[in-house]
């Protein structure tokens, strides 16, 4: 896996390789000394994947400090939740059909639609809709290429009755969720088409959201918006097209 880039304020950081392989260290070290206990069992750092405390490392701008009790509190929940269970309650989620798998975006990083049509805000049940999320998540993890150490989630509110309107409670719990447990994961969630209620709407959410997953959302317009993250032939079938003025266009078959 490529090595992750260090962030701050969505800027990548300037870091010599051995400035990040001593905070690695020292955050291996902190992990051992402090005889974390979970699910019964002393954790120590050479049981954590170095892809995991990479990533936590980044997601705390390389100080081993910040990273340690984040990722504590992502080894307990993942010591309750991993491997998911695939529940009827959850396959019953799945089977709805929100999520697909379409391509690469123009960085080759996978990209998963989540498909608007296909989700009732009024029927979902929260729990499980929000743990499609972290299976989705998982097997995500399953098909990053080697040098693609992130994905892309293109939310396609197009098709949809009530477009205006964002699921915001399942959309904020599943940003959470990927924040937590799967920093550095989520590179992009392009909403499409974007309407003016949807950025007011979620210039609300956003305060409730860390600073770091609340850049990754991208509101776009039209096509040729689109383009600049996602190559046409990435693009989901029966995918509603926008003109430059946000128009529709035309619906992809």
């Amino acid at each position: 896996m490529a090595r992750l880039p260090a962030v701050a304020n969505d800027v990548p950081m300037e870091m010599e390789e051995h400035e990040f392989d001593e905070e690695m260290q020292s955050l291996k070290a902190l992990i051992d000394s402090s005889q974390w206990e979970i699910g019964g069992k002393v954790v120590t750092a050479s049981s954590i994947s170095e892809e995991l405390l990479e990533r936590f490392l980044s997601r705390y701008r390389v100080w081993h400090i910040a990273a340690a009790e984040p990722l504590h509190r992502h080894l307990e929940w993942a010591a309750e939740n991993l491997p998911i269970e695939m529940t009827p309650e959850l396959k019953a989620v799945l089977e709805l059909d929100w999520f697909e798998y379409v391509g690469l975006d123009v960085g080759r990083r996978p990209v998963t639609a989540l498909k608007k049509r296909h989700l009732n805000r009024h029927k979902r049940n929260l729990k499980f809709a929000t743990l499609a999320f972290a299976y989705q998540a998982e097997q995500v993890l399953r098909l990053c290429l080697p040098d693609a150490y992130q994905f892309v989630v293109l939310y396609d509110t197009s098709s949809a009755n009530d477009k205006v309107n964002l699921d915001v409670q399942l959309l904020m719990e599943a940003m959470k969720l990927l924040d937590y447990h799967y920093p550095c994961l989520l590179h992009k969630v392009l909403v499409y088409p974007a309407t003016a209620t949807q950025r007011a709407i979620f210039k609300t959410m956003r305060s409730f959201l860390s600073d770091e997953i609340a850049r990754t959302v991208v509101f776009v317009t039209n096509e040729t918006q689109l383009e600049q993250y996602m190559p046409r032939t990435s693009w989901p079938r029966n995918l509603t097209v926008t003109d430059p003025g946000g128009n529709v266009a035309k619906a992809l078959l």
